[in-house]
């Protein structure tokens, strides 16, 4: 199925190759796998940091699943690269144009800085 604009005679190479990729549905895939890839670099930083952090501070996994009800084998598998819940959160605040540290904030101050981030962003 093709559609055409009534409006522009002449849409120029880029926008037709941006209508067909609408079109076949290549251009949502190519945006989940920008935010999949995303989202991967950003789990990488996190498990890196989280890593460093017990290290620096001589905690071990098993103190962490003590301090936070986690299990061994879900500390762990963060630890060891395995996808988690974090990464579907992750998926959604990329989503959304987020990062963790946006949505780390009580729900009064993130309406506030959202609000005023939209105003920018129309202005």
């Amino acid at each position: 199925m093709v559609i055409q604009c009534p409006y522009v005679a002449d849409r120029g190479p880029l926008l037709d190759e941006l209508h067909r990729r609408v079109a076949s549905g290549s251009l949502l895939r190519d945006v989940r796998t920008l935010l999949e890839d995303g989202a991967a670099e950003r789990l990488a930083w996190l498990r890196a940091n989280v890593s460093t952090a017990m290290e620096v501070q001589g905690h071990a996994v098993r103190d962490v699943c003590a301090m936070t009800g986690l299990s061994l084998g879900w500390v762990r598998g963060l630890l060891a690269e395995t996808d988690s819940s974090i990464k579907n959160v992750l998926l959604i605040a990329l989503s959304l144009g987020l990062t963790l540290t946006d949505l780390d904030c009580p729900p009064a101050e993130f309406g506030e800085w959202l609000a005023g981030r939209l105003r920018v962003a129309a202005d």
